[in-house]
């Protein structure tokens, strides 16, 4: 873990306590540091739900073509 401050005093409303997250991380024989071939993300590990429904357009699938599943892929940007 690393505490941020953002000003010298380091008061209540500027400090954060961060976690340093590392994936992709493997071991080389030629050795190397975290984040040689790995990614280094400082901030906090999350996670959050989506609701999706899928709603068919097929009068009430008349001829059985529904799937017995859809997979669903969502794709962010972290700003």
């Amino acid at each position: 873990y690393i505490a941020l401050h953002t000003d010298e005093k380091g008061n209540e409303l500027t400090s954060n306590l961060e976690k340093v997250l590392i994936s992709g991380n493997k071991s080389n024989t030629r050795g190397g540091g975290i984040g040689s071939n790995g990614t280094v993300t400082i901030g906090t590990e999350g996670t959050t739900s989506v609701s999706v429904e899928k709603k068919w357009i097929d009068d009430n699938n008349v001829n059985q073509k529904h799937p017995e599943s859809v997979t669903v892929k969502l794709i962010g940007n972290i700003e």
